[in-house]
């Protein structure tokens, strides 16, 4: 029997489109681009008076960030650095963990912020790169752009779904030279270290009816994309976060618009010039880099790698060749002994919504085939062996 309460959103013939339709649409074309980002200027560790909230008194701070106005609202302090960010093996800079301050007046000396309530207090998740490294990398032909990002979470982070950009700063002096992205502190980490690092769960890979409330996030997050018309294309483990208690995409920069028809649909991309997204999650038709390709189809193969990595603590493997040699999971499994053995505890049910996720383009599927599957939107699950599944599944 299937949940009377889910899905929580309409139908929409997005998410029934099929690969053919797709194909029969219209000519490949390239990606839409979003509008472009507002970034104002900022100044980073300069001082300015902080009022206690408690006691009133005043005093003068070197704060992290301010924005490089005449009456900027805010300033952020410096809590702590959360995680270094690297690319291609190079630093690019490191997301810092902030305390909002507002601003409470000027006065004579210049303006005063004031600390939050010591109840209440606000944090924010501020991303500090390297203007020069990104460029370098831009220039070099790399696809995860910093800019872009900014530009998707200012067009549709709606911080439930998607995260949204509270604002973006950049310190141009020469000695700073540095762009920051101001973001709402997710509290409950990323989904990588929910699978990995939770006391609660001993794995392998998290509890199923966990990993199914999670997993019915992650496709609301990303029908709203698709409802925006946009393909996030680097959907992962560690691109969820846990915030209020549901699960939000995060970084943006290599989603984009796809492309559509005049009639509104959508059609298929061409091939890029580079990759984009992580390896272990990439659909085959972008790490080949040959053939045209469906944005919203992708991101159905990456959020069946994720849910894998979900149930099992593991990933399938270091690429999507696999898929080619093994033409679909089901075999890759039989053939495998270490899939075999970090899949033995598994829901068949689930194994086999996984294994439709990740076939070929044009059998894969839809949005729509992962909402209403069994697995996804029963009221009661099922629990069916995987040597069972395997074997009827022959």
């Amino acid at each position: 029997m299937s949940d009377p309460h889910w899905p929580p959103w309409p139908i929409r013939p997005y998410s029934t489109q099929t690969h053919t339709e797709t194909v029969a649409a219209g000519p490949a074309s390239d990606p839409e681009p979003f509008p472009d980002p507002v970034i104002n200027q900022g100044v980073s560790f300069e001082e300015f008076l902080v009022s206690d909230y408690t006691t009133g008194l005043e005093r003068r701070e070197e704060l992290f960030l301010v924005r490089a106005d005449d009456e900027p609202e805010r300033a952020y302090r410096r809590i702590r650095s959360l995680f270094p960010i690297e690319r291609n093996g190079r630093r690019w800079g490191e997301v810092v963990l902030c305390l909002v301050l507002e601003r409470q007046r000027d006065d004579m000396d210049g303006i005063v912020f004031v600390e939050p309530p010591p109840d209440s207090p606000t944090f924010v998740a501020i991303k500090v790169l390297s203007r020069q490294v990104v460029e370098e990398y831009l220039q070099g032909g790399g696809t995860e752009n910093p800019y872009n990002e900014i530009a998707a979470m200012q067009a549709i982070g709606d911080g439930i779904h998607v995260i949204n950009c509270l604002e973006a700063l950049e310190d141009t002096r020469q000695h700073r030279n540095q762009l920051f992205i101001v973001m709402p502190f997710c509290e409950g980490g990323d989904l990588w270290s929910v699978i990995h690092e939770n006391p609660d769960y001993e794995g392998p890979g998290i509890p199923e009816e966990y990993g199914r409330r999670c997993f019915r996030e992650i496709i609301e997050c990303v029908e709203y994309l698709q409802r925006q018309g946009v393909c996030h294309g680097d959907i992962s483990a560690e691109n969820v976060l846990i915030r209020n208690g549901r699960c939000i995409l995060i970084d943006l920069g290599c989603c984009f618009r796809v492309p559509r028809a005049q009639n509104w649909q959508r059609v298929m991309s061409r091939p890029f010039q580079q990759r984009f997204g992580k390896n272990e999650y990439m659909a085959p038709e972008i790490f080949f880099l040959q053939f045209n390709f469906d944005g919203f189809a992708i991101d159905i193969w990456s959020a069946g790698v994720t849910l894998f990595h979900m149930l099992t603590g593991d990933l399938i493997e270091r690429t999507p060749v696999w898929a080619v040699v093994q033409r679909n999971l089901n075999n890759f499994i039989r053939n495998n002994p270490r899939l075999q053995n970090v899949t033995r505890h598994m829901n068949g049910v689930a194994c086999h919504l996984i294994h439709r996720m990740l076939l070929e383009p044009a059998t894969r599927y839809t949005l729509q085939d992962v909402t209403m599957s069994t697995w996804v939107s029963a009221l009661v699950l099922q629990h069916v062996p995987m040597d069972r599944y395997l074997e009827a599944a022959e």
